[in-house]
């Protein structure tokens, strides 16, 4: 089967298969046995799955610069694809990790990468003090969204400084005396220099890989 398709000024002859040819009523009962019905997804949303009252969910906010706090004084550094995955048991929220991706996913085969942050532990964890609203009567998108932009705008935690010292790039840690200050300002600078390439520059960073996008979601069923 061939078609003509006429798009930016240019004509394309499109050739067609019909690989398979069914019963409209079948197709039709077909779509309605198999039908996947999900709540009002948070914003940003790459995944759901929900099994016997327990959800999770992976939520991603694209990469941008932004200002990040540390010790009350602001570093503002690019950052790559923020990945939240949450996992929601019996409507409240009981876990969230942070990590990194460079890509948008495709599929669950997305490589995923520690976030050096010192708001969360070696696993990815987050501290949730301050930002936890498990017990709320709003929406999961509700309280999923306002999680996430809290953390987003949160003063870190430096409880977990070792853990955030060991996920940072050597990149940034190199020559920086082990001072998680020193690394942020490195950062900044890097940022400062990449101004003009800094998101396709992320990718050129060695940060440390935690595994797949499948692989995190298995870890949280």
């Amino acid at each position: 089967m061939q078609k003509i398709v006429m798009t930016n000024g240019v004509a394309m002859l499109v050739e067609e298969t019909v690989t398979d040819i069914v019963d409209l009523d079948e197709f039709r009962r077909g779509i309605s046995l198999n039908a996947v019905s999900t709540p009002v997804l948070p914003f940003g949303c790459i995944y759901y799955s929900e099994k016997d009252n327990n959800q999770i969910l992976c939520v991603v906010r694209k990469a941008e610069v932004i200002d990040v706090n540390n010790a009350n004084r602001m570093y503002k550094v690019a950052l790559p694809h923020r990945l939240y995955t949450f996992s929601v048991r019996n409507g409240q929220l009981r876990g969230i990790l942070q990590h990194f991706i460079l890509a948008m996913p495709k599929d669950l085969k997305e490589e995923v990468f520690d976030a050096p942050f010192p708001n969360r532990t070696s696993d990815g964890s987050l501290c949730q003090s301050g930002v936890m609203m498990s017990n709320s009567k709003e929406s999961l998108t509700f309280r999923v969204d306002h999680v996430v932009n809290q953390v987003e705008r949160t003063r870190f935690n430096t409880d977990h400084i070792s853990a955030a010292k060991q996920a940072m790039p050597s990149l940034f840690a190199e020559g920086a005396g082990g001072q998680y200050t020193q690394m942020l300002t490195k950062w900044k600078i890097w940022t400062e220099e990449h101004e003009e390439t800094w998101e396709a520059s992320l990718k050129d960073i060695p940060w440390r890989k935690v595994g797949t996008l499948g692989q995190l979601i298995d870890g949280r069923r």
